[in-house]
């Protein structure tokens, strides 16, 4: 399954993007969600579409079900709406 990609209207970079199969929301992936971690602040976006990945739930849903501290959740659903590449939140634009 390819990736849908969505560029950043802050900085320009591509991001491959997904929504999340429990809740809808979309997020955007990176290298951690590849390698079947929660997204950091450092993580960068994904060069490539990676062969055979199939992303299904995003970071906040991840993080609730890890029973995760709420403020953490939040803020890791915060991040996950954002450009890995400038730290914008680009979702919400047209």
């Amino acid at each position: 399954m390819a990736l849908d990609t969505r560029a950043c209207r802050h900085c320009g970079v591509t991001n491959f993007v997904a929504n999340c199969v429990q809740d809808g929301r979309p997020f955007a992936i990176t290298p951690a969600h590849v390698r079947g971690e929660l997204r950091s602040l450092d993580d960068p976006p994904l060069a490539a579409d990676p062969d055979g990945f199939t992303p299904t739930v995003c970071d906040y849903c991840a993080a609730k079900a890890a029973a995760l501290p709420a403020d953490q959740a939040v803020s890791i659903g915060l991040r996950q709406k954002t450009c890995p590449a400038c730290h914008t939140e680009f979702f919400s634009e047209g």
